[in-house]
């Protein structure tokens, strides 16, 4: 998982890798573990690619402004 910030620019929050077939309740992050740096560049890079081929680029999220006690507008429910 990622979580784009919505400005284009690198990720500001930690991304999560589970291995769902030992760990489906994705109690163990595995984006930090070196033997997983290949599988995650390669996610990384399939990313990329099905956001360009489905006209996911530029990034059209509105900007993260952190959690907040109120909903966020409609349009983005």
């Amino acid at each position: 998982m990622a979580y784009p910030h919505g400005d284009g620019g690198a990720l500001r929050h930690k991304e999560e890798l589970y291995n769902l077939a030992i760990d489906p309740e994705e109690q163990f992050n595995l984006v930090d573990i070196s033997k997983h740096t290949q599988k995650l560049a390669e996610m990384r890079d399939e990313l990329q690619l099905v956001l360009k081929n489905s006209n996911g680029l530029p990034d059209k999220m509105p900007i993260d402004q952190g959690i907040k006690s109120e909903l966020p507008e409609a349009s983005i429910r």
